[in-house]
């Protein structure tokens, strides 16, 4: 599993790029995560600051609201330099 780790990481970055910010839940949805394997991928995008806090909530499955988390300079460039590999 840690092996993929990376490569999920990659695919929540480039959902969050594509949709011009999500929520964990809306990524789980749309990339067929489970929110064990998503979730983590999240908290590590936003440490290294490749997304942040839109300030913007949506409302989960659950209906509670969730953070919309827009990509940030950094994960252009991290996505960027792993096209250009």
């Amino acid at each position: 599993m840690a092996d993929a780790i990376p490569a999920i990481r990659r695919r929540v970055l480039r959902h969050a790029e594509r949709t011009g910010g999500c929520t964990c839940d809306e990524a789980e949805l749309a990339l067929g995560l489970s929110h064990q394997t998503c979730s983590p991928r999240f908290t590590e995008l936003h440490y290294r600051g490749h997304i942040r806090d839109s300030g913007r909530v949506q409302p989960t499955r659950s209906g509670r609201n969730a953070v919309v988390w827009v990509i940030t300079a950094a994960g252009l460039a991290e996505l960027r330099e792993e096209e250009a590999a």
